[in-house]
C-alpha cells in the first residue's frame, strides 16, 4: 500500500500498511492537502449522480451547496427528476407564485422559474390595490392569506409604499 490511498481509508490503516504511526500518516496526508477519510462522506460520494443533490443533502445532514460542490468537483452530472411539462402546468405559469406550482408538482422553484422564463412569462404579481387601505392597519399575514401569497410579499409591498407596520411604532421614540 502507498500514499495514493490516503483519504480513501482511515489514517490508521495507512499507518499499519506502511509501518508508521497513524499520526505520521495523518501529518503526511495533511502536508499533501488530502482531506481526511470520512465514512459519512464516502457514503455520500457513492450516491452522487444516482440521487438528486437535495435528497442526498437532506439524508446526510450536509447542505445542498456542499453536495453539489462535491459532485461538480468529481465531474458527475446531476440527476434531475424527470417531470413532464404538461399544458396544465404551462397554463398555471405566471398565474400563481412559482413556489405554489413547485410544491404542487414536486419540482424546485428554480425549475418552475426556468420554465416560466423560457416562455417569456412574467412572474405572478397579485393586484394589491384593493388592500392598500388595510396595509399597516392589519397584520401582513392576514392580508397575505386573503391574497394567496406569502406575508413577506405583503411586507415588501408595504415597505415599498413606505407604510409603517401594524402594531409597532414606525420610528423609535427617545
Amino acid at each position: 500500500m502507498n500514499f495514493a490511498r490516503m483519504g480513501t481509508v482511515p489514517d490508521r490503516v495507512i499507518g499499519e500498511a506502511l509501518g508508521i504511526s497513524r499520526y505520521a500518516a495523518r501529518r503526511r496526508r495533511i502536508a499533501l492537502g488530502i482531506p481526511a477519510y470520512s465514512r459519512k462522506l464516502r457514503l455520500v460520494l457513492l450516491r452522487l449522480g444516482r440521487e438528486p443533490d437535495t435528497v442526498i443533502a437532506r439524508s446526510s445532514g450536509l447542505g445542498v451547496a456542499t453536495v453539489s460542490r462535491l459532485r461538480r468537483a468529481r465531474k458527475i452530472p446531476p440527476l434531475r427528476p424527470v417531470v413532464r411539462l404538461t399544458d396544465e402546468i404551462i397554463e398555471k405559469l405566471g398565474t400563481r407564485p412559482d413556489s405554489m406550482i413547485a410544491r404542487r408538482h414536486k419540482v424546485s422553484r428554480n425549475t418552475v422559474h426556468r420554465w416560466r422564463r423560457e416562455r417569456g412569462i412574467v412572474r405572478f404579481r397579485p393586484d394589491i390595490t384593493p388592500y392598500l387601505g388595510r396595509l399597516g392597519r392589519e397584520a401582513d399575514l392576514g392580508i397575505a392569506d386573503e391574497l394567496g401569497v406569502s406575508a413577506e410579499f405583503v411586507r415588501g409591498e408595504r415597505i415599498r409604499l413606505e407604510i409603517p407596520p401594524y402594531g409597532r411604532p414606525y420610528a423609535r421614540k427617545a
